[in-house]
């Protein structure tokens, strides 16, 4: 069985992570698919997908100071429509866009040992999050 369903975010500044784990949940539920992948996109290359903890909120502190510091926002990238959007481009490029998740017995195999977030790289943004589930009910 396959299933998929498009969030709407709405982001407020760059280097932002928003924890989009509830709205990976509601799909898996959604979809009543109790074994399978549950996949998440953002169709957008100045935005990505990743995990890593939630107990912390000081990471995503971190992460946000870190990915300055290696891609930082500047003028003299050749692509240059803003500093932000071009290394927005190259964030997104590192990161990625996407991740595969295990689901088993109608939840996340990783339960609450991961965090979900969306990164925005050149906010604020509208962005859509997909999730598409596939498995066996």
């Amino acid at each position: 069985m396959y299933f998929r369903k498009t969030y709407p975010l709405v982001t407020t500044k760059s280097n932002d992570g928003i924890d989009i784990k509830a709205i990976i949940l509601d799909a898996i539920r959604e979809s009543g698919i109790q074994n399978g992948l549950a996949a998440v996109e953002i169709g957008h290359s100045t935005a990505g997908i990743m995990t890593t903890t939630d107990h912390c909120p000081e990471v995503q502190q971190d992460l946000a100071a870190e990915l300055d510091r290696l891609v930082p926002p500047r003028v003299n990238f050749i692509h240059q429509e803003t500093p932000e959007d071009a290394s927005g481009h190259i964030k997104c490029a590192l990161f990625g866009n996407t991740v595969t998740l295990i689901v088993e017995n109608g939840t996340l195999l990783s339960k609450d040992k991961l965090g979900i977030f969306m990164m925005e790289y050149d906010g604020p943004r509208h962005r859509k999050v997909n999730v598409a589930v596939l498995g066996e009910q």
